[in-house]
């Protein structure tokens, strides 16, 4: 028989292991986490929040990020992108709230009661996996998609990626029991993604109203305010006007008469080009002629001209663009921020494309479309140059130094219409910043900025 003493202690063992706090998750009082977990935890969600908020406070005023700028490091191109909002809401809002909850979640598990505590885990278990799921889909879009990194997103990525494994290596519930915490946090991770990439592409780009103020009335070829003149002059290169993609062909004699000035707006409607001495894609006397500010080696001005190219049927082939190319590379920009090595080469293309416009105007839409359709260096944009326009010609052209100045002129209407974002389209009335996804949307600006 069993003394008093023997029975005591062992009822005292059995109260001990029914309040021990390694007691079944299935119980009404799960595991009380440690403290070491739930530290680590706060501080994950804490620096998310923090890098997400100021990445948040980026998109919505369009500030430049500090120390993302150049290269392969490049938050404008991903913060820019289709794939940084889901139906118009920034992602990283969507973090706040996240890790926001996150952060309620961990505070439960050290002071909350029993239903409270095993709420929490089911919470922190379900949104880790969230947490962790678009960690990976976001990193594999800077990747594979966008081609350039953002290192602050990387940082809230990262932090996603330790929550989870944190959560799960310190959950009390046995693991093949997990399953459905692990099916839910998949389920709501893969809603962001599906809608991402199935969904309606999104706006990326804003819609700035010139002053009408500053809109000159009419043109006065005396007046510096109102024409931006070219590097070439007033009647040089009036031959220019009568080559499109129509005449593409047909020998022009230089001793025609001059054609009347076709005036376009820039810099927010302060000054005016003559379409007539400037590169233009397409037809210089389309109905619908805009101006574009570009970098060859954007990704999202590659985009934008995508589109673009496609809505030219939409607009019944009447439709045009003169282009001003602006590398966003230091060596030829001083008011870009961009001084990788890598980046040197959207200089030498722009003085490329002009040039072959200056030799063979005739050849430059095509050549235009070439350099769009995928990322292309200056050696390859030298040697297919060289296939279209004659060679001793082009080399002379570039030695003489004037698509130099037209890129040199470019900027100062660059830094004229506020520098920063391109591409830059410029309206009668308005300007485009950022990237156009679709065709549509190309279509349906040009008609209401048109009035038509």
């Amino acid at each position: 028989m069993l003394s008093a003493s023997s029975l005591s202690a062992s009822r005292f063992q059995a109260e001990s292991v029914s309040s021990s706090p390694t007691k079944n998750f299935a119980t009404n009082r799960p595991q009380l986490a440690s403290k070491r977990f739930v530290v680590a935890s706060l501080i994950l969600a804490f620096v998310a929040i923090c890098f997400s908020s100021y990445l948040a406070y980026v998109g919505l005023t369009e500030s430049k990020v500090v120390g993302c700028d150049g290269g392969i490091f490049n938050c404008d191109h991903v913060l820019n992108s289709r794939w940084s909002q889901v139906l118009g809401i920034p992602v990283s809002i969507l973090a706040i709230g996240l890790y926001a909850v996150v952060i309620g979640a961990v505070c439960q598990l050290r002071h909350g009661k029993g239903s409270a505590r095993r709420f929490a885990w089911l919470a922190l278990s379900v949104l880790s996996v969230a947490a962790a799921t678009t960690a990976l889909w976001f990193i594999s879009l800077q990747v594979f998609s966008i081609g350039h990194f953002c290192p602050y997103c990387l940082v809230v990525h990262g932090c996603g990626l330790l929550l989870a494994a944190g959560v799960w290596w310190n959950h009390p519930e046995k693991r093949s029991s997990m399953v459905r915490n692990l099916t839910a946090g998949v389920a709501l991770s893969g809603s962001l993604i599906a809608i991402q990439a199935f969904g309606p592409v999104p706006d990326t780009f804003e819609i700035q109203t010139n002053d009408p103020s500053m809109l000159p009335m009419e043109f006065d070829p005396l007046d510096d305010n109102a024409l931006f003149e070219s590097p070439l002059g007033m009647s040089a290169l009036s031959w220019l006007s009568l080559v499109s993609v129509v005449m593409a062909d047909e020998a022009v004699a230089t001793d025609q008469p001059a054609l009347p000035p076709r005036l376009v707006p820039v810099s927010g409607g302060r000054r005016q080009l003559d379409a007539r001495k400037w590169p233009v894609w397409g037809n210089v006397d389309a109905k619908y002629l805009i101006v574009e500010m570009f970098d060859y080696t954007c990704d999202h001005c590659r985009n934008t001209h995508n589109s673009i190219k496609a809505a030219a049927p939409l607009l019944g082939n009447d439709f045009a663009v003169l282009t001003l190319p602006v590398p966003l590379h230091q060596s030829c920009n001083d008011a870009a921020k961009n001084n990788s090595p890598e980046g040197a080469d959207a200089c030498e293309i722009a003085r490329l494309a002009i040039s072959v416009w200056l030799v063979d105007a005739s050849k430059f839409t095509a050549y235009h479309d070439w350099l769009f359709d995928q990322k292309r260096s200056a050696v390859e944009a030298r040697m297919y140059a060289e296939t279209i326009v004659d060679r001793q010609a082009l080399a002379a052209e570039l030695a003489k130094g004037t698509a130099s100045k037209y890129v040199a002129k470019n900027v100062l209407l660059y830094k004229d219409a506020g520098a920063g974002t391109v591409p830059k389209i410029s309206f009668p009335r308005t300007t485009v910043v950022g990237e156009i996804g679709s065709a549509n949307s190309v279509a349906d600006l040009v008609r209401q900025q048109f009035g038509q």
